[in-house]
Protein backbone atom coordinates (compact mmCIF):
# COMPACT_ATOMS: atom_id res chain seq x y z
CA UNK A 1 0.00 0.00 0.00
CA UNK A 2 1.53 3.57 -0.87
CA UNK A 3 0.92 6.16 1.53
CA UNK A 4 -1.11 6.35 4.44
CA UNK A 5 -4.17 6.48 2.94
CA UNK A 6 -6.41 3.30 3.21
CA UNK A 7 -7.01 1.55 -0.24
CA UNK A 8 -11.30 1.44 -0.63
CA UNK A 9 -12.95 -1.87 0.63
CA UNK A 10 -14.63 -2.63 -2.54
CA UNK A 11 -10.36 -2.99 -3.99
CA UNK A 12 -9.04 -4.40 -0.44
CA UNK A 13 -11.98 -7.15 -1.52
CA UNK A 14 -10.34 -8.19 -5.05
CA UNK A 15 -6.49 -7.76 -3.38
CA UNK A 16 -7.53 -10.42 -0.94
CA UNK A 17 -9.44 -12.41 -3.77
CA UNK A 18 -6.04 -12.66 -5.82
CA UNK A 19 -3.50 -13.26 -2.93
CA UNK A 20 -5.84 -16.10 -1.95
CA UNK A 21 -6.34 -17.54 -5.66
CA UNK A 22 -3.60 -20.13 -6.66
CA UNK A 23 -4.59 -18.60 -10.47
CA UNK A 24 -5.99 -16.10 -11.82
CA UNK A 25 -6.93 -16.08 -15.19
CA UNK A 26 -7.60 -12.26 -16.80
CA UNK A 27 -11.43 -12.68 -17.12
CA UNK A 28 -12.02 -13.95 -13.62
CA UNK A 29 -10.51 -10.58 -12.31
CA UNK A 30 -12.55 -8.25 -15.16
CA UNK A 31 -15.26 -10.32 -13.49
CA UNK A 32 -14.19 -9.21 -10.13
CA UNK A 33 -13.35 -6.04 -10.80
CA UNK A 34 -16.65 -4.86 -13.31
CA UNK A 35 -18.88 -6.45 -9.96
CA UNK A 36 -16.65 -4.39 -7.48
CA UNK A 37 -18.78 -1.03 -8.36
CA UNK A 38 -15.96 0.80 -7.96
CA UNK A 39 -16.20 4.68 -8.93
CA UNK A 40 -14.08 7.55 -9.53
CA UNK A 41 -14.94 9.05 -6.15
CA UNK A 42 -12.92 6.14 -4.50
CA UNK A 43 -10.12 6.85 -6.52
CA UNK A 44 -9.70 10.63 -7.00
CA UNK A 45 -7.36 10.55 -3.75
CA UNK A 46 -4.87 8.78 -6.26
CA UNK A 47 -5.56 11.30 -9.06
CA UNK A 48 -2.46 12.57 -10.41
CA UNK A 49 -3.34 14.82 -13.21
CA UNK A 50 -1.26 17.97 -12.77
CA UNK A 51 1.84 15.31 -13.42
CA UNK A 52 4.62 16.84 -15.82
CA UNK A 53 3.94 17.71 -19.54
CA UNK A 54 6.68 14.99 -20.85
CA UNK A 55 4.37 12.11 -18.68
CA UNK A 56 1.79 11.55 -21.03
CA UNK A 57 -0.78 10.79 -18.13
CA UNK A 58 -0.41 10.34 -14.61
CA UNK A 59 0.29 6.62 -12.85
CA UNK A 60 0.59 5.70 -9.32
CA UNK A 61 0.85 2.40 -7.54
CA UNK A 62 -2.06 1.90 -4.72
CA UNK A 63 -0.74 -2.18 -4.03
CA UNK A 64 2.24 -3.57 -4.48
CA UNK A 65 1.75 -7.30 -4.24
CA UNK A 66 4.12 -10.65 -4.37
CA UNK A 67 3.08 -11.08 -7.92
CA UNK A 68 0.92 -8.63 -8.80
CA UNK A 69 0.50 -4.96 -8.55
CA UNK A 70 -2.64 -2.48 -8.42
CA UNK A 71 -2.30 0.96 -10.20
CA UNK A 72 -4.29 3.90 -11.03
CA UNK A 73 -3.99 6.47 -14.09
CA UNK A 74 -4.57 9.52 -14.31
CA UNK A 75 -5.59 11.44 -17.87
CA UNK A 76 -5.96 15.23 -18.06
CA UNK A 77 -8.14 16.24 -21.01
CA UNK A 78 -6.45 15.42 -24.12
CA UNK A 79 -3.85 12.88 -22.33
CA UNK A 80 -3.33 9.50 -24.19
CA UNK A 81 -0.74 6.97 -24.14
CA UNK A 82 1.40 5.22 -26.30
CA UNK A 83 0.82 2.34 -28.20
CA UNK A 84 2.02 -0.66 -25.98
CA UNK A 85 1.86 -3.91 -24.50
CA UNK A 86 3.10 -4.82 -20.57
CA UNK A 87 5.99 -6.20 -20.37
CA UNK A 88 6.04 -9.30 -17.74
CA UNK A 89 2.70 -9.27 -17.05
CA UNK A 90 0.50 -11.99 -18.17
CA UNK A 91 -3.01 -11.45 -16.97
CA UNK A 92 -4.76 -7.98 -15.88
CA UNK A 93 -7.51 -5.98 -16.73
CA UNK A 94 -8.39 -2.43 -16.38
CA UNK A 95 -11.28 -0.58 -15.97
CA UNK A 96 -12.62 2.79 -17.00
CA UNK A 97 -13.90 5.27 -14.07
CA UNK A 98 -14.82 7.59 -16.86
CA UNK A 99 -15.37 7.90 -20.94
CA UNK A 100 -12.22 6.85 -22.45
CA UNK A 101 -10.76 6.15 -25.92
CA UNK A 102 -9.10 2.52 -26.16
CA UNK A 103 -7.39 1.00 -29.11
CA UNK A 104 -6.42 -2.37 -29.93
CA UNK A 105 -3.63 -3.28 -32.83
CA UNK A 106 -1.92 -6.24 -33.91
CA UNK A 107 1.84 -6.90 -35.30
CA UNK A 108 2.09 -8.38 -38.77
CA UNK A 109 5.42 -9.05 -39.33
CA UNK A 110 6.90 -5.43 -38.90
CA UNK A 111 3.34 -3.43 -39.46
CA UNK A 112 1.50 -2.09 -37.11
CA UNK A 113 -2.26 -2.16 -37.92
CA UNK A 114 -5.78 -0.72 -36.01
CA UNK A 115 -8.06 -3.71 -35.00
CA UNK A 116 -10.27 -1.76 -33.29
CA UNK A 117 -11.24 1.77 -32.18
CA UNK A 118 -14.10 1.84 -29.39
CA UNK A 119 -15.23 4.20 -26.15
CA UNK A 120 -15.37 2.46 -22.71
CA UNK A 121 -17.97 4.21 -20.57
CA UNK A 122 -17.80 4.31 -16.93
CA UNK A 123 -17.25 1.02 -15.13
CA UNK A 124 -16.42 -0.99 -18.10
CA UNK A 125 -13.43 -3.39 -18.24
CA UNK A 126 -10.71 -4.65 -20.44
CA UNK A 127 -8.51 -7.97 -20.56
CA UNK A 128 -5.15 -7.99 -20.76
CA UNK A 129 -3.23 -10.58 -21.95
CA UNK A 130 0.67 -11.13 -23.17
CA UNK A 131 -0.90 -10.64 -26.83
CA UNK A 132 -2.40 -7.27 -26.00
CA UNK A 133 -0.97 -4.27 -27.95
CA UNK A 134 -3.28 -1.31 -27.22
CA UNK A 135 -3.57 2.69 -26.25
CA UNK A 136 -5.88 4.57 -23.93
CA UNK A 137 -6.34 8.19 -23.75
CA UNK A 138 -9.18 11.12 -22.65
CA UNK A 139 -10.07 13.42 -25.86
CA UNK A 140 -12.59 14.60 -23.56
CA UNK A 141 -12.64 17.82 -21.72
CA UNK A 142 -12.64 16.30 -18.23
CA UNK A 143 -10.51 14.23 -16.27
CA UNK A 144 -10.44 10.70 -16.21
CA UNK A 145 -9.57 7.58 -13.87
CA UNK A 146 -8.77 4.31 -15.02
CA UNK A 147 -7.86 1.18 -12.43
CA UNK A 148 -5.42 -0.98 -13.88
CA UNK A 149 -4.13 -4.96 -12.22
CA UNK A 150 -1.64 -6.68 -13.86
CA UNK A 151 0.12 -9.77 -12.86
CA UNK A 152 2.14 -12.80 -13.09
CA UNK A 153 2.40 -15.88 -10.83
CA UNK A 154 6.12 -16.31 -12.00
CA UNK A 155 7.77 -13.27 -11.79
CA UNK A 156 8.49 -12.12 -7.79
CA UNK A 157 8.50 -8.64 -9.11
CA UNK A 158 10.45 -5.60 -7.16
CA UNK A 159 8.21 -2.32 -7.06
CA UNK A 160 6.67 -1.32 -10.50
CA UNK A 161 8.37 -4.07 -12.08
CA UNK A 162 5.34 -6.15 -13.46
CA UNK A 163 4.85 -4.36 -16.80
CA UNK A 164 8.94 -3.68 -17.14
CA UNK A 165 10.36 -4.31 -20.46
CA UNK A 166 7.00 -3.53 -22.33
CA UNK A 167 7.31 -2.54 -25.55
CA UNK A 168 6.82 0.88 -27.23
CA UNK A 169 5.74 0.86 -30.96
CA UNK A 170 7.19 4.36 -32.15
CA UNK A 171 6.08 4.91 -35.40
CA UNK A 172 8.50 8.37 -34.98
CA UNK A 173 11.57 6.07 -34.68
CA UNK A 174 10.12 3.45 -37.13
CA UNK A 175 10.92 0.93 -34.18
CA UNK A 176 9.84 -0.82 -31.35
CA UNK A 177 11.17 -0.19 -28.14
CA UNK A 178 11.79 -1.16 -24.88
CA UNK A 179 11.28 0.86 -21.37
CA UNK A 180 10.56 -0.31 -17.99
CA UNK A 181 8.59 3.25 -17.15
CA UNK A 182 5.28 4.82 -18.27
CA UNK A 183 3.82 4.44 -21.92
CA UNK A 184 4.64 7.91 -23.25
CA UNK A 185 5.41 9.70 -26.15
CA UNK A 186 8.51 11.26 -27.45
CA UNK A 187 10.80 9.44 -24.79
CA UNK A 188 13.93 10.63 -24.73
CA UNK A 189 17.00 8.10 -25.09
CA UNK A 190 17.39 7.90 -21.34
CA UNK A 191 14.47 6.20 -20.83
CA UNK A 192 15.05 3.25 -22.88
CA UNK A 193 16.28 -0.10 -22.55
CA UNK A 194 15.89 -1.23 -26.11
CA UNK A 195 15.59 -0.30 -29.65
CA UNK A 196 14.54 -2.77 -32.57
CA UNK A 197 14.59 -0.70 -35.95
CA UNK A 198 11.99 -2.09 -38.88
CA UNK A 199 8.53 -0.76 -37.37
CA UNK A 200 6.37 0.16 -40.15
CA UNK A 201 2.60 1.05 -39.76
CA UNK A 202 -0.80 1.23 -42.50
CA UNK A 203 -1.84 4.42 -43.59
CA UNK A 204 -4.55 5.25 -40.71
CA UNK A 205 -2.61 4.10 -38.01
CA UNK A 206 0.53 6.24 -39.04
CA UNK A 207 -2.15 9.08 -39.36
CA UNK A 208 -3.47 8.79 -36.12
CA UNK A 209 0.09 8.35 -34.51
CA UNK A 210 1.13 11.78 -35.72
CA UNK A 211 -1.61 13.63 -35.16
CA UNK A 212 -1.34 12.10 -31.67
CA UNK A 213 2.13 13.01 -31.45
CA UNK A 214 1.66 16.30 -32.51
CA UNK A 215 -0.99 16.97 -29.37
CA UNK A 216 1.81 15.77 -26.70
CA UNK A 217 4.34 17.76 -28.15
CA UNK A 218 1.84 20.83 -27.71
CA UNK A 219 1.17 19.62 -24.40
CA UNK A 220 4.50 19.62 -23.45
CA UNK A 221 5.74 23.35 -24.92
CA UNK A 222 8.25 21.72 -27.86
CA UNK A 223 7.80 23.99 -29.64
CA UNK A 224 10.20 23.53 -32.89
CA UNK A 225 9.94 19.63 -32.54
CA UNK A 226 5.92 20.48 -32.81
CA UNK A 227 6.37 22.39 -36.21
CA UNK A 228 8.74 19.93 -37.50
CA UNK A 229 6.28 16.88 -36.52
CA UNK A 230 3.29 19.47 -37.78
CA UNK A 231 5.18 19.57 -41.44
CA UNK A 232 5.65 15.62 -41.76
CA UNK A 233 1.90 15.02 -41.13
CA UNK A 234 1.07 17.54 -43.64
CA UNK A 235 2.38 15.52 -45.96
CA UNK A 236 0.33 15.46 -49.37
CA UNK A 237 1.90 11.71 -49.91
CA UNK A 238 0.18 9.95 -46.71
CA UNK A 239 -3.60 10.51 -48.32
CA UNK A 240 -2.28 8.21 -51.89
CA UNK A 241 -1.16 5.82 -49.25
CA UNK A 242 -4.56 5.48 -47.35
CA UNK A 243 -6.48 5.15 -50.42
CA UNK A 244 -3.93 2.26 -51.56
CA UNK A 245 -4.75 0.77 -47.92
CA UNK A 246 -8.57 0.34 -49.15
CA UNK A 247 -9.00 -2.19 -51.95
CA UNK A 248 -12.42 -2.40 -53.25
CA UNK A 249 -13.13 -6.26 -51.92
CA UNK A 250 -16.08 -6.70 -49.68
CA UNK A 251 -16.60 -9.39 -47.31
CA UNK A 252 -16.07 -9.27 -43.46
CA UNK A 253 -12.35 -9.71 -43.54
CA UNK A 254 -11.57 -7.42 -46.13
CA UNK A 255 -10.57 -4.21 -45.28
CA UNK A 256 -13.87 -2.69 -46.73
CA UNK A 257 -15.41 -4.44 -43.63
CA UNK A 258 -17.59 -2.14 -41.37
CA UNK A 259 -15.48 -2.33 -38.52
CA UNK A 260 -12.51 -0.89 -41.02
CA UNK A 261 -14.84 1.91 -41.67
CA UNK A 262 -15.95 2.53 -38.16
CA UNK A 263 -11.67 2.48 -36.88
CA UNK A 264 -10.73 4.85 -40.48
CA UNK A 265 -14.40 7.10 -39.34
CA UNK A 266 -13.00 6.87 -35.48
CA UNK A 267 -9.69 7.95 -36.08
CA UNK A 268 -10.44 10.30 -39.27
CA UNK A 269 -13.07 12.47 -36.78
CA UNK A 270 -10.29 12.48 -34.28
CA UNK A 271 -7.57 13.95 -36.55
CA UNK A 272 -10.33 16.38 -37.99
CA UNK A 273 -11.02 17.79 -34.11
CA UNK A 274 -7.26 18.40 -33.56
CA UNK A 275 -7.05 20.24 -36.90
CA UNK A 276 -9.74 22.31 -35.90
CA UNK A 277 -7.51 22.80 -32.71
CA UNK A 278 -5.21 24.08 -34.58
CA UNK A 279 -7.09 27.24 -35.91
CA UNK A 280 -8.02 28.67 -32.98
Amino acid sequence: MEGSVPIPERLQQIVEAIESAEVVESAQLAKWMADSEIRAADLASWGEFNHSPSDSYGRRELYHGRFFSVRVMSWAAGDISAIHDHGHARWGAFMALGRAEHGIFSLQGEQLRTELREWLEPGEVRTVSPALIHQLGNPGHEPLLTLHIYGNHDHRCREGSITDNARLFDLQRQAVVRVDGGAFFVLPPSKITRIDQGLCADSITTLRYRVDTLSRLRQMGADEAFEQELSRCSEVALWPDLLRDLPLESGSDSPLSSRHWHNIAHDLTHIARFQRSLRR
